[in-house]
């Protein structure tokens, strides 16, 4: 396709994740046909064509596209839209990864599924309907579960399971952030979680950075109080975590896209916990990749929408930094102050932040899943450097919540 066309790109997804990819389309002159169910998401101000409609709505935003002529559709950094920019460039006759493929990397069961078939170290889990079925299976496992809903997002409904009392407490969590009203219960693996974001160019895969994160001490909140990428682990854990990081890509069949995986490594062996056909979210994908791999993922996702697929070189004006997340809670109540915050926002190593939602007279709901952090992202030239930065952001920050307990701060770990 020429290089100097003007062309139209839709970008399903209009929050602040999705604003590196929407900023960059404008930057390279496209026209921008915007897709999100909330008129007040950040990425309409730039649309040329806006869309209010559900990400998920697949046939409406089929007609839309149809009728706007777009030349490609793309999204970043979330699960909910990657079916649909699949199957409305698979029915355009666009580039597309295929609707088949993006089923499977937006589906955790049949991601376990098809471990089992490949035999890629698959997790014991069983798919349940009811409580009498996981606790059956949970009984035969022998050892601790994890309990998530098949089909949701940031950690919603996720709880590890030690006992019988558990299961019946959790289940209906589960099952009610489940949207196909089904649950996995899953073999616990004792072990260090990895981060890996890849490129993949007609079946060639490039692993861009290697990442760890340190998880929240709260009881049943998955999520992390930070990440450092690259991670420190050792190189032949690296070598190992990427081995397998290439043959679940290529077995799973996705021969072009970004994607972003999880994997845990017990020290012998490596297990798949989510693989996506997108970039990190969190801006992992327009952050991480950049500072750590000096490749930008928005010009790879834009070029790559538009039949232009190329594995792109470094950028020595980024490689090789080290790149760190600071993620935060507040405690449910009632914010009372605010300081510090616009003071670290001016900081040249802070890069983007996620702070919805922070200020004074706003309540704050109960501690559940990933959706409630706050976020910096910043850079170091060291791990040093990156945790003394981190140190002075803590520092710098004081937020005040009034809650049923008297006044209390920020949760950082």
């Amino acid at each position: 396709m020429s290089v100097n066309k003007k062309y139209k790109l839709m970008v399903v997804g209009a929050a602040a994740l999705q604003m590196p990819l929407i900023k960059r389309i404008k930057e390279r002159g496209y026209e921008l046909v915007v897709v999100s169910p909330n008129p007040t998401e950040p990425g309409f101000e730039y649309a040329d064509y806006s869309v209010i409609a559900d990400v998920r709505d697949q046939d409406l935003i089929l007609e839309k596209a149809r009728e706007l002529k777009i030349d490609g559709a793309v999204t970043d950094q979330t699960d909910l839209a990657v079916r649909t920019v699949a199957y409305v460039t698979e029915k355009m006759g666009l580039s597309s990864i295929g609707y088949n493929i993006s089923c499977l990397f937006t589906d955790k069961v049949l991601m376990r599924k098809k471990c089992k078939e490949l035999d890629l170290n698959p997790i014991p889990y069983a798919l349940v309907h009811n409580l009498y079925d996981a606790i059956e299976f949970y009984d035969t496992l022998g050892a601790p579960a994890i309990i998530k809903p098949a089909d949701s997002q940031a950690s919603k409904g996720v709880h590890k399971i030690t006992c019988r009392q558990d299961m019946i407490m959790y289940f209906k969590e589960a099952m009610d952030y489940s949207r196909n009203g089904k649950v996995i219960i899953e073999k616990f693996i004792n072990g260090f979680e990895l981060l890996v974001d890849s490129l993949i160019v007609d079946g060639e895969i490039k692993v861009l950075t290697i990442g760890e994160y340190a998880p929240f001490a709260k009881k049943d909140v998955f999520s992390s109080h930070k990440t450092i990428f690259p991670s420190k682990c050792p190189k032949d854990v690296k070598e190992k975590v990427s081995t397998f990081n290439n043959q679940i890509i290529k077995k799973f069949g996705l021969n072009n896209s970004r994607t972003h995986a999880e994997y845990l490594y017990d020290g012998e062996k490596c297990y798949l916990v989510e693989i996506a056909a997108r970039g990190g979210g969190v801006f992992i994908s327009s952050d991480a990749v950049k500072f750590c791999a000096g490749i930008s993922t928005e010009d790879f996702l834009i070029d790559a929408a538009v039949g232009n697929l190329y594995m792109p070189e470094p950028s020595s004006d980024f490689v090789g930094q080290y790149f760190g997340e600071l993620f935060f809670y507040m405690p449910e109540g009632e914010i009372i102050s605010t300081e510090g915050i616009e003071e670290v926002l001016k900081l040249p190593f802070v890069h983007n932040c996620l702070l919805t939602g922070i200020e004074v007279g706003i309540k704050t709901p109960p501690i559940t899943d990933k959706n409630g952090r706050k976020l910096f992202t910043l850079t170091g030239n060291s791990y040093d450097e990156l945790e003394k930065r981190m140190c002075l952001i803590k520092s710098m920050i004081d937020i005040k919540v009034r809650t049923d307990n008297g006044i209390e701060g920020i949760i950082w770990s």
